[in-house]
Formats: structure tokens, sequence, C-alpha cells
């Protein structure tokens, strides 16, 4: 993934925490074709301050994407994510479509980016009914070409979709139906086997960083599966895996002998207090943070 650097003359954006989850999501759903795309952020078209959310550029444009939401995608193509409390209608439309034709026109030379070669996609998890409306008002054709990919023609001289979060397959689509407050708990297990079905470093980060932004959104809901889901259990102990090992090392070289498990069995219990409070970011820290540690086995009197 290659992120965009912005023009020195205007101020930094604030990143959102939804965006990277759907970020990490896109890099899940395109992780079989990873090496025929890339995935660009926050690409800036202007010194003006005019930037996209995400640009996926597919290497060989040849390359057909064989699942429902990458059909439409071309060579070059620009993806707007909506937040789960962000408005959809026909001006957000007409942004997406600004963004589309902006960037065309930047080809050199002239018409080296073909509007044949480019899609746009807009994705929002609540059904947009007032958007649909007013574009059907103006003269678009909306099909529901699959289970939440909704095509809209007659608007724009390249293909666009809309996607709506909570009409897509809920299995093959866990990493974006998590993203918001309020996920089902079929959702949240759907993500969960998800997560564990690779074990890729790189697959694991993009896990890592939607199961925090989930977690952030759905406090209570972890708390409980955690507590009730022996798998779920597990999925939560594989994504702090790694960090757990190196606490672990930490704590042999201080003099802890290797045979000796009660520094262990001490971190276990308070990743497991950690876990069944949702509070995923603490439990990170404390794998890392010796002083912050000591201070959770004060607070959880583990001794």
């Amino acid at each position: 993934m290659q992120e965009q650097e912005r023009p020195q003359s205007d101020k930094t954006p604030v990143n959102t925490k939804y965006h990277s989850g759907f970020v990490s999501g896109l890099e899940l759903l395109l992780w079989q074709y990873r090496e025929q795309v890339d995935i660009e952020t926050e690409k800036w078209l202007s010194t003006e301050g005019i930037r996209m959310d995400v640009l996926i550029l597919k290497k060989d444009p040849s390359v057909e994407l064989d699942f429902d939401v990458g059909r439409i995608f071309r060579g070059h193509n620009i993806l707007e994510y909506k937040r789960p409390d962000d408005k959809l209608n026909i001006d957000v439309f007409a942004k997406v479509m600004a963004y589309a034709n902006l960037y065309k026109s930047q080809g050199i030379p002239v018409n080296s980016i073909s509007y044949s070669d480019i899609s746009a996609t807009i994705y929002r998890h609540a059904y947009p009914r007032d958007a649909f409306h007013q574009l059907k008002e103006h003269g678009a054709v909306i099909e529901e070409k699959y289970p939440g990919v909704y095509y809209v023609t007659g608007m724009s001289p390249f293909p666009v979709q809309i996607l709506v979060g909570r009409r897509l397959d809920p299995k093959e689509y866990a990493m974006f139906r998590v993203l918001r407050s309020g996920a089902s708990d079929e959702d949240i297990r759907s993500f969960k086997d998800m997560a564990i079905q690779n074990k890729d470093a790189a697959y694991q980060k993009s896990v890592d960083i939607i199961f925090q932004v989930s977690i952030s959104a759905n406090k209570e809901s972890y708390a409980r599966l955690y507590k009730e889901d022996q798998e779920m259990c597990e999925a939560m102990r594989e994504l702090m895996k790694d960090d757990f090992i190196q606490a672990e090392k930490r704590g042999e070289k201080k003099g802890e002998k290797k045979g000796e498990k009660k520094g262990e069995s001490k971190l276990a219990t308070l990743m497991d207090k950690l876990f069944s409070l949702g509070r995923v970011e603490d439990a990170k820290k404390a794998a890392r943070d010796e002083v912050f540690r000591a201070g959770l086995f004060k607070e959880f009197q583990i001794l």
C-alpha cells in the first residue's frame, strides 16, 4: 500500500479510525490480488486540499477481480468511504464524480487515463434512501447487481457503484460490517473466522487494525463474546501473541527462571481481565510497557 504525501502548503488532515479500518478491510478483500494491485490512501489531487479517500490501481488492467465488489474495477478505481455517522446524498455523489474527473484530467499526455479505465465506488453501511431517490429524480438508473452492490448508470461516463454494507454478504464482507457501533454478534464472529484463517504477518496487521477499530465501537459486545465464545477468546489471544511473547522474554531477561510460570500466569490473567472489559488498547500497552503493566496488576489486585 502506498500513502500519498500531502502538498506542504496545506494543513495535515485528521485521519479517522474508521478510515484506517476500511483501508485494512480493502487489504483483506484484495489479499489474493495483492501482487496485481496497489492501494493508495489520501490521494491528493491539488495543493488546495482536494483529496480522494482511496485509489486502487491495477498493475495489469486486464486482470479481473472475481468477487462482487471488484467486478466493476478498471485500471484506476476511486473509492469514497462514508463513516457510520456520515451523510450520503446527491452532493456527495457529485463530489466523488468530480474527484474522478479531476484525477482523469491529470493524465499526461492528454487522455492517457481513459474514461473506460476508471471506476468509482462509494461505501456506506446504511441504505442511502434519500441519495437513491435524488439520483433517480435526475435520470439515474440504479440496479442492485449483487447483494449490497448497486450499479448507478446514466450519470457519468465511467462505471459507478454504491456499496451498502448492511446488505453485503455477512461472511465475505465481515471486515467492513464490523466497522460500526452496534455490530451484530454474527458479524463479529464472521470476522473472527476470517481473522484466524491466515497467519501471514501483513494479513494479521490489517486484522489487528480492524479489530481495534471494531472493539472500540463495540466494547460491551466483545467483552461478552470473549466470556461466552472460546474461539473468540483464542482469536483475541492470537491478536496479542507477539506482544505477549515479547513481554515474557523481557521478564526472563530480568531474572525470571524459564521454567517458572508465575510471570506468564499473571500476564495471562491480566489479559483475560482486560479483554473481558473490552480494553484491548490497554492490553497491548500492558504487554509493551512494564510500568503501565505494573499499575494494572495493582488495579486488578493480581499478585
